[in-house]
């Protein structure tokens, strides 16, 4: 059996998530900055999360309450409640900060209608657009490893049926269209992480053909799972497959374990979006690690 290898990105236990500024405070419309937050921008923050919720429980999607959108989905650690707190406006600065920076990343159609004091459509990045425009789900899967088995996404919201514990040694499955190099992204709170395709923890591309491929690789082709242990909450997994050069001229970029800043992150929007589908795969899958 081949050896376990940890996770040398953002899930390294030394490393752990690094603090760095939103991908949203770049010149961008903020009214919620993290510091000072209003009463007025709490009730209006809770009324962006509970239109968000009667949204997918109205396509019976059940998993979407108060408790799973804030713990599981945002990633917070609050009891049972803690909505109360925005409606007094009494929550904590980060905890706002966080809600409102993952309602941008992942429900800002459904935020600017319910609360368009807070959200505007252009709070979305060229990086968000080209995985909006481009990404597909279902032909990436994180699995555990023992099991042989692809997992079905959910048709009302792609989160994958598969729970991953923490601990758990898992793998990841793509199914690309097209033959290139690939590199993947964790999106974890609302920051993007380079995840390492290689057994020695490096994130440079990966040479693959069309098909089925299993990661992370060794340096014969074997596959060797990986495991967290810690940061449980949403991970959103994006796989690029495209030009080699291209991708390494980005991964140059890119440090192990620490967030990419929004600014590379809208310069490769701006360079993929370019690429027709012929030369550009963009792979997406939401998964809970619990």
């Amino acid at each position: 059996m081949q050896a376990l290898r940890q996770w040398q990105g953002n899930w390294n236990d030394n490393s752990g998530i690094v603090d760095r500024h939103s991908a949203f405070d770049e010149g961008s419309f903020m009214p919620i900055n993290g510091h000072d937050a209003t009463k007025a921008e709490m009730r209006a923050l809770k009324v962006a999360c509970a239109a968000i919720i009667r949204h997918y429980k109205a396509k019976k999607d059940n998993r979407f309450n108060w408790m799973t959108l804030l713990n599981k989905h945002i990633g917070l650690e609050v009891s049972e409640g803690y909505e109360a707190n925005l409606q007094k406006g009494i929550a904590g600065q980060d905890t706002v900060l966080k809600i409102y920076n993952w309602i941008i990343a992942h429900e800002l159609s459904i935020a600017c209608e319910a609360a368009p004091s807070l959200f505007s459509p252009s709070l979305v990045t060229s990086w968000q657009n080209l995985l909006k425009a481009r990404g597909t789900y279902g032909a990436l899967h994180t699995k555990p490893y023992s099991t042989g088995q692809l997992h079905e996404i959910s048709a009302l919201h792609p989160i994958s049926d598969v729970r991953i514990k923490l601990g758990q040694e898992f793998v990841f499955e793509l199914e690309s269209a097209i033959d290139g190099a690939v590199i993947a992204f964790d999106c974890y709170k609302t920051q993007s992480y380079p995840v390492p395709l290689n057994s020695n923890g490096g994130i440079d591309p990966v040479r693959i053909d069309a098909g089925v491929a299993g990661f992370p690789v060794n340096d014969t082709g074997g596959i060797v799972p990986m495991r967290q242990r810690a940061h449980p909450g949403e991970h959103a997994h994006c796989f690029v497959v495209g030009p080699e050069q291209l991708l390494r001229y980005y991964t140059a970029q890119f440090e192990n374990g620490k967030a990419i800043p929004s600014t590379t992150l809208d310069d490769m929007a701006r360079r993929f979006e370019a690429l027709d589908k012929e030369k550009l795969g963009i792979y997406l899958e939401n998964v809970i690690f619990e």
